[in-house]
């Protein structure tokens, strides 16, 4: 073992040296052997002022562990001794080759949707640690494919991912894994038609991929895998579950007459989100269509009226909050106004923030003050925040901590096409704003399709709608490493609504803009992420799909972006 001891005091002319030592295990023409490893331990640099940050290729041929030392481990080894450590041996003789290249095939269909991350290159002056690359990317593959003949667990295998690749790239990468939920590639060579019940692509191609590794493992298999092979070709699969039939009552939907418990609020334009106002007495509704305008939403009696834009909006810019903000939104956009997601944060003294995507002459997020004393209530824009070029916002939320966070549900260089991302394709991710630092890709969040976004009380956790993969996504926010978990839906989620007991709607649509098309609401709680099932139709003529639910007393409200109304019934 060759130990090199504070490594980052090396000047950046002796790291270029070390990189063949440690790559190649060479000292000038002195060969090493190849029984040789290489370690080394550093302090951050923040904590050694005669240290420097290791150049990116150097950092490339580690495996970085953070090490953090608590009061309780430190004082029983200080009073009681430090105890020797218990390493894991693992043969390597008896690692699977059907891992190895299972894992290296997972891999592959995963970078496919995320391309920029074969190779991404940390910026001059970053942190520099593990980042992804075809050699870390290597590494990575050969030690999950031990991990699995280990067993060790889900948190050893996210420290080796981080270590290797960054915590980013790790996070996207095992939640990508935990996602596909697939099948034993050993029972589906046993029982070939269970390939017939997997229903999304992304799952169905690594199954394939697994049950070619599986039988380039064991040769005698390969008949067995081509029967798998007939059945994803549509040879003996199972059909799938029929749709729901179409409401009998569709026709009488065509005005603003009830269908059958659910009631209509009419005469707006793709009333796509919901925010309601403290005091339940008011409701602001965007619009994401042409045309489309703010509309505030009276609870009471059901009428509506227009907040933005008007002849003569109220604007008042807080240059200190938003001094890149070039001014208010041009009132030459026209029927190209577009209001999407919404976000209301209470203010002190009836005094509130609203947070709207907006779509038009540009990309941005505007912010607006509500003075919710007024009756009724006046809207006053105060603010923006020029999107980042290539992003294409769909939700907000405000920080607890000041500023705010917002989806990009495509990202230039990613999947485009609805039809890639309803794969699951990686299409977008999260991005948070502050006065102090402008825009910053959240790590962990890449996500196919990430649509409604909701955050915890005490800002610790993202809530991620990820409308392509049907999922409900829990990402850490602020750890190192991130942490991120999901649970399957049964509907595509749309927008997402934090409730007063801390549970969250989703709401969202199935079969997506066919005339199969089914609209859902379902409650998630956040912490077992247990869902419950509170509606599920098939659409209503002008109103095609739920994508908001907030409760209102003893109603639940419902938006949509295909519709002209809002619809609400009796809460359950």
């Amino acid at each position: 073992l060759v130990f090199f001891d504070e490594v980052n005091t090396a000047t950046p002319a002796t790291q270029n040296a070390l990189m063949r030592v440690v790559l190649e295990g060479r000292v000038g023409d002195l060969s090493l052997g190849d029984g040789v490893r290489f370690a080394a331990a550093a302090n951050p640099p923040a904590q050694n002022s005669a240290a420097w940050d290791l150049s990116a290729p150097l950092a490339n041929r580690f495996a970085h562990l953070q090490w953090s030392v608590s009061f309780e481990e430190w004082r029983d080894g200080y009073l009681g001794g430090w105890p020797d450590p218990e390493p894991l041996e693992v043969d390597l003789s008896t690692v699977d080759p059907y891992s190895r290249e299972m894992v290296r095939l997972l891999q592959t269909s995963f970078l496919a949707t995320r391309p920029a991350l074969v190779c991404d290159v940390p910026d001059n002056g970053a942190d520099t640690r593990g980042w992804p690359s075809p050699r870390s990317w290597q590494r990575l593959a050969d030690c999950l494919a031990i991990a699995d003949t280990a067993g060790v667990s889900d948190e050893v295998r996210l420290v080796v991912a981080s270590a290797l690749v960054g915590d980013g790239a790790a996070a996207e990468y095992l939640g990508y894994l935990r996602n596909l939920d697939l099948p034993d590639p050993k029972q589906l060579l046993e029982h070939p038609a269970a390939f017939g019940e997997l229903r999304r692509t992304d799952q169905q191609l690594a199954a394939l991929d697994s049950v070619v590794a599986a039988a380039a493992a064991d040769p005698k298999r390969w008949r067995d895998a081509f029967r798998v092979c007939i059945v994803a070709a549509g040879c003996g699969a199972p059909e799938p579950p029929a749709a729901p039939e179409p409401a009998a009552d569709m026709a009488a939907a065509n005005d603003c007459a009830p269908v059958g418990e659910i009631q209509f609020i009419c005469d707006l334009i793709s009333p796509e989100d919901l925010a309601v106002l403290p005091g339940e007495e008011w409701v602001i509704a965007s619009g994401n269509q042409e045309g489309g305008m703010i509309h505030l939403v009276n609870v009471s009696d059901k009428t509506s009226s227009v907040l933005y834009p008007t002849a003569a909006p109220r604007e008042r810019l807080d240059a200190e909050t938003y001094s890149d903000c070039p001014g208010p939104v041009d009132p030459n956009e026209g029927t190209e106004f577009r209001a999407h997601g919404l976000y209301l944060k209470p203010g002190d003294g009836g005094v509130h923030t609203v947070y709207m995507v907006h779509h038009g002459f540009r990309e941005s997020v505007e912010v607006y003050e509500v003075d919710g004393n007024a009756n009724p209530p006046e809207l006053t824009w105060v603010g923006c925040a020029v999107a980042p070029d290539g992003l294409t916002l769909n939700s907000v939320v405000a920080l607890p901590d000041g500023g705010f966070a917002a989806t990009s549900f495509r990202t230039a260089g990613l999947a485009e096409s609805i039809d890639e991302i309803q794969t699951g394709a990686i299409s977008g991710s999260v991005w948070e704003w502050s006065t102090e630092g402008g825009w910053t890709e959240v790590p962990g969040s890449a996500t196919g399709g990430p649509n409604g976004l909701e955050i915890s009380a005490d800002g610790e956790w993202f809530y991620i709608a990820g409308w392509g993969e049907q999922r409900f996504i829990r990402l850490s926010r602020g750890r190192d490493p991130v942490e991120r978990d999901a649970v399957d839906l049964h509907f595509r989620p749309d927008n997402l609504r934090m409730q007063p007991d801390g549970s969250v709607f989703g709401a969202g649509a199935d079969h997506f803009n066919t005339p199969e098309e089914t609209f859902h609401v379902g409650r998630i709680d956040p912490q077992t992420l247990e869902v419950t099932r509170i509606i599920d139709r098939p659409v209503i003529e002008r109103f095609a799909a739920c994508t908001a639910a907030i409760q209102i007393g003893g109603e639940i409200w419902m938006g949509t972006n295909r519709g002209e109304k809002i619809g609400y019934f009796p809460a359950p």
